[in-house]
């Protein structure tokens, strides 16, 4: 019976042996084609560039010189080579010098297979797709790219996001808004760089989005017409700050108007520094230190004495940038015989900028 049982564990053992075996040599075939692969893919290209390079730099070089007969001719995998090339060519151009690159990619008919990429089954060809057509700002793809806008694929709305913005027509953004809003913080961010693609075409199309009926597109309007920094903006903020807006976008504003720091909003601040919510009174000390206005100097004072610590941290910030008169007001503070967080915070302060006085 032992017996019986050793001859079956050994012949087991020799089996999985056996399968060990194939499997290592299935995987080391496997990495050695993958190699030659990549090897034989590398000769490919470097050979095709050799030529293809001098051919483009002469075509862009003759404006009114179609591309050469060659290039139409070309498949796959030397047509991919081709059009990555003269995608890396564009990275830097702008204006006219692009447009001739654009030109160039799309009667290659790059243009048209970027946008049937857009239909793909695979979200990293759509998103490569809706790439490509952005950086050579194909205006004639925007209705697929805003299409792609409501994709499945978060990456294929960023990247379609960020082809709207390159092609820079300002009537895309609620439509972007939309499509990004609450997807994640990359989305912001990619939403951001969108925006500054169309610069000051994109302050009235946003202004115009505050009144939409999503507080979350309001909030994500307010960041960016903060990051804009446009005067132009800042009665549409200021309309923001009502007591009847939802108190995230409210203390959005008020961070805007700060970031903005321009001196009309000095008395909306003033008021801000009365708010219900300490969110909404940590941005207005924060926004008045930012415009450094000497009238808000003694409301600034006031705030030291505000039961929340923030608040009263970046009162006692704002106080520092409020020269001689933010000075006086933190000495004053400081100067109360008994202690208390507003002493404290003053203390700190003018402890930051060297101006603590020295005990006797």
């Amino acid at each position: 019976m032992i017996s019986l049982f050793l001859a079956s564990a050994l012949n087991a053992l020799v089996n999985a042996s056996f399968i060990l075996i194939w499997l290592t040599s299935s995987l080391v075939a496997a990495l050695i084609a993958l190699k030659l692969a990549l090897f034989a893919w590398e000769e490919i290209t470097r050979r095709s560039l050799l030529w293809m390079k001098p051919a483009f730099e002469d075509c862009l070089a003759k404006r009114s010189q179609p591309p050469p007969k060659a290039f139409r001719r070309l498949r796959w995998p030397r047509r991919s080579i081709l059009q990555y090339l003269i995608i890396y060519r564009s990275f830097g151009h702008t204006g006219r010098s692009l447009q001739r690159i654009a030109d160039a990619y799309e009667s290659l008919g790059f243009i048209e297979a970027d946008q049937k990429r857009l239909r793909s089954w695979f979200w990293w060809v759509r998103a490569e797709g809706a790439r490509c057509l952005g950086q050579m700002k194909a205006r004639r793809a925007k209705a697929r790219l805003l299409e792609n806008l409501g994709d499945s694929s978060v990456p294929v709305r960023l990247m379609s996001a960020w082809a709207l913005g390159r092609i820079g027509d300002a009537d895309s953004i609620e439509r972007i808004l939309e499509a990004l809003v609450g997807s994640s913080r990359i989305a912001g961010m990619r939403l951001s760089s969108t925006v500054f693609e169309l610069g000051e075409k994109a302050v009235r199309p946003l202004m115009e989005c505050l009144a939409h009926p999503d507080y979350r597109i309001r909030l994500l309007v307010i960041h960016l017409l903060g990051e804009l920094k446009d005067p132009r903006s800042l009665p549409a903020i200021l309309s923001r700050t009502e007591p009847k807006e939802h108190k995230e976008v409210r203390v959005a504003a008020y961070k805007a108007l700060g970031t903005i720091a321009h001196p009309s909003a000095v008395p909306a601040l003033a008021r801000g520094l009365k708010d219900m919510h300490w969110e909404v009174r940590a941005q207005a000390a924060r926004g008045l230190g930012e415009i450094g206005a000497p009238r808000a100097a003694k409301m600034l004072r006031r705030a030291l004495e505000d039961p929340k610590w923030w608040v009263r941290r970046n009162a006692g910030e704002a106080l520092t940038k409020i020269k001689p008169e933010g000075e006086k007001m933190l000495l004053e503070a400081y100067r109360k015989s008994s202690p208390s967080p507003a002493r404290d915070m003053a203390e700190q302060w003018l402890d930051e900028i060297g101006s603590l006085p020295s005990v006797s």
